[in-house]
């Protein structure tokens, strides 16, 4: 076991800028910047151990070394001219710790891994310094280089937070987003912080992350204390990276009832909501209630049932996107399924509706469930209707429907929704000033909402 300092690098955001500039060219992107690494490394008495891709894994005996060799890498690579004029960008950490060697001439050890997980929290073009090898170069830095205190950083490998630093020197670009720690508002989590360093399990780790990206659903199976749960943590801290809503866990091992799963993973999202109501019948409630005019955002067509003329109620239709959307009230409805405009969710029943898990009637396609919804105004009287034997059926329509009956009987219960859901009383006013302004800049620095929140309260100040 010796006491070295460890330097992880790699180019940021590789996959795309070899899609850009293809393989030809990114194969001398490859070439000069081994070129440029290596050469720094050799000034400065540094030892390649590997490279993993466009990544280097390098050791110096000497913390200083390690910071003059950085500093060189990153004005070679800024000054050099690229090809296609691309700007080759690479990410470094520097950790100062032991580490033994293995048969393979590698190196093994917690502080090996924490060092990687410090690269992996840089950005193209910047330097991060573990607090332990911060400590050693501090008071020996070459002449107009600093360290930045960045403070406390919870990594990925879900441990004890590491104080970080970042190196800075003139022609370095200074400035860079917050780090992509556990910590981050871009990275929403609620992931626990665990006692011990994640070790190994790659080849785990690899399936299970191809399995999260492509499926909605992995279950993971073993023994009890076969370390299902570390493995899914850790695999849930490497995907995050900004690019969606965020990781979290909810634990469901206290919940006995079933009928508190949903309600209890609401919870953890912290999404409002009244148990036993879905969505949409929170929607319906509040529109039924209000004495204002009212316009639902959406894309789900299954809203259409809550439009009302009279009330003033309107469903903007997002399906084309936000900037196209189509207003949709009664004539609309009218215009586009030939059916009274309040009429919608009887129709939907009859002709089906793929995200209400409804298959409709078979052989009753979208013309003839309209006939049936011009004639008899509802899945009501269309069921009266067959009860009394009347007449005004389309040809074959009847059979079809006396052979649907239990589905006639709880369709509607299915697509309709409620609007007269127990909610509690709602303020509909916008206030003048935040009631509580320093919750709400906890929020939108927890969400990363920046000038779009700033905006949203000066327009609401401003009404």
């Amino acid at each position: 076991m010796e006491t070295l300092t460890f330097l992880f690098t790699d180019i940021e955001g590789s996959t795309a800028l070899l899609r850009r500039v293809g393989q030809d060219a990114y194969a001398l992107v490859l070439e000069d910047h081994h070129s440029f690494i290596r050469s720094a490394l050799a000034a400065h008495d540094g030892r390649e151990v590997k490279t993993m891709g466009d990544g280097f894994f390098a050791v110096f005996s000497s913390p200083s070394a390690c910071v003059a060799a950085v500093l060189e890498m990153q004005h070679d690579l800024e000054a050099h001219d690229w090809p296609a004029g691309e700007r080759v960008r690479v990410r470094m950490g520097v950790h100062t710790g032991e580490a033994s060697e293995t048969a393979a001439t590698d190196l093994m050890g917690l502080d090996v891994h924490r060092a990687a997980r410090v690269g992996a929290l840089a950005y193209g073009g910047q330097v991060l310094l573990s607090e332990t090898a911060a400590a050693l170069v501090r008071d020996r830095l070459p002449p107009g280089a600093a360290l930045a205190d960045l403070g406390l950083h919870r990594l990925k490998d879900l441990g004890r937070p590491e104080e970080i630093f970042q190196l800075n020197a003139p022609g370095l670009q200074a400035e860079f987003p917050p780090l992509r720690s556990l910590g981050n508002p871009a990275l929403p989590n609620n992931l626990p912080a665990q006692l011990a360093t994640f070790i190994g399990r790659e080849q785990e780790l690899t399936e299970v992350r191809a399995l999260a990206e492509t499926s909605r659903l992995v279950t993971l199976t073993g023994a009890g204390g076969a370390g299902k749960t570390r493995l899914s943590l850790q695999v849930a801290a490497e995907l995050l990276d900004g690019s969606g809503d965020g990781v979290w866990l909810v634990e469901l091992a206290p919940v006995a009832d079933e009928d508190e799963v949903a309600p209890t993973i609401a919870a953890t999202l912290a999404i409002a909501g009244q148990p036993g109501f879905e969505a949409d019948d929170i929607i319906a409630t509040l529109a039924a209630r209000s004495a204002d005019p009212v316009d639902v955002v959406t894309g789900d067509r299954d809203l259409f049932q809550l439009v009302d003329d009279a009330r003033s109620v309107r469903i903007i239709y997002t399906q084309k996107g936000l900037l196209r959307p189509d207003v949709i009230d009664e004539a609309a409805v009218t215009a586009k399924y030939d059916i009274p405009g309040r009429a919608y969710a009887d129709f939907a029943a009859l002709r089906g509706d793929p995200s209400d898990g409804l298959p409709g009637i078979p052989g009753v396609g979208e013309k003839t469930a309209a006939a049936l919804i011009r004639t008899f105004g509802s899945i009501e009287g269309i069921t009266r209707a067959l009860d009394l034997g009347h007449g005004g059926f389309p040809r074959g329509a009847r059979e079809k429907l006396e052979r649907a009956r239990d589905y006639l009987d709880i369709s509607l219960s299915v697509v309709r929704v409620v609007d007269d859901a127990p909610l509690p009383a709602v303020d509909g006013q916008l206030p003048a000033v935040p009631p509580d302004a320093a919750r709400l800049k906890e929020l939108g620095d927890r969400w990363g909402l920046g000038s779009s929140l700033t905006q949203f309260v000066s327009a609401v100040t401003r009404a």
